[in-house]
């Protein structure tokens, strides 16, 4: 159902979500269209100069709409996609974005190797990676709940720590590492805490550490996350230092590859 600019205001929010056809699409698009052009002022008027001054917010609500609905087919395209190649493995998405699980029962580590380095949230693109690789880390650890036969509740205990890690070369441009933080990658946090049956309320996921792992070669630059019991956490983190920065230690325990 295509939403009028009364009753978006009058709910004053924008609906979570709707699965528009493209007629759907059509039909708003043609809408703002007959609009402006039934708007009395002249075609090369700008915007800000319009007489109908409404006019200004209903475009601006209508494409914000619109916009959140193609983020919404975006991401359920990118999530099929990744179902796709989970039952086909030799499907091409994972030529490109193959994605590893590897877990460490002396630390109670889940360390998930993405081969992306997730960059800033705010822009499209950046946006569209971190929605794919959010799936795509999904489907790794259903991958290796399935075949290692574990239970998700009993890999990670309570209180735990979320660390990510931005695979890199000692020499890489900033332009392609940006700052450490981890606004982009909310999403894949958000989805891993679900899946592994943990609560991120701060009384739980108490500790959240960004990190750079220095790797010898572009293949091997990507973005790491792990999730760790904090009682490990300490020792863990002295033994990444000790091997140089390097997670390796935790990749010598048996792979469970999605590829």
């Amino acid at each position: 159902m295509i939403h009028t600019m009364n009753d978006r205001l009058f709910e004053k929010t924008f609906s979570n979500r709707e699965d528009l056809n493209k007629s759907q699409v059509a039909s708003e698009c043609e809408r703002i269209v007959a609009r402006l052009r039934k708007e009395p002022s002249y075609p090369d008027t700008n915007l800000y100069e319009l007489i109908d001054g409404s006019l200004v917010d209903d475009l601006e609500l209508s494409f914000l709409w619109l916009y959140l609905q193609m983020c919404y087919a975006q991401e359920q395209r990118a999530f099929d996609s990744a179902a796709a190649s989970f039952r086909d493995p030799g499907h091409e998405i994972f030529e490109a974005y193959p994605c590893k699980a590897f877990y460490n029962r002396q630390y109670r580590a889940l360390l998930i190797d993405t081969p992306t380095i997730l960059g800033s949230y705010r822009t499209y693109a950046n946006k569209a990676k971190e929605n794919l690789v959010k799936d795509l880390v999904l489907l790794s650890v259903r991958k290796y709940l399935s075949e290692s036969g574990e239970k998700a509740e009993d890999l990670i205990s309570v209180p735990f720590a979320v660390c990510l890690y931005r695979r890199c070369l000692p020499n890489q441009s900033s332009a392609t590492v940006p700052d450490i933080d981890n606004i982009e990658a909310r999403k894949i946090i958000n989805v891993l805490v679900r899946e592994l049956d943990l609560d991120d309320s701060y009384n739980c996921l108490i500790t959240s550490i960004n990190s750079i792992e220095y790797v010898e070669d572009k293949e091997s630059a990507g973005t790491s996350v792990v999730l760790i019991s904090e009682e490990t956490r300490l020792d863990f983190e002295r033994e990444y230092l000790a091997s140089g920065r390097s997670l390796d230690f935790i990749r010598t325990t048996v792979e469970q590859n999605i590829m």
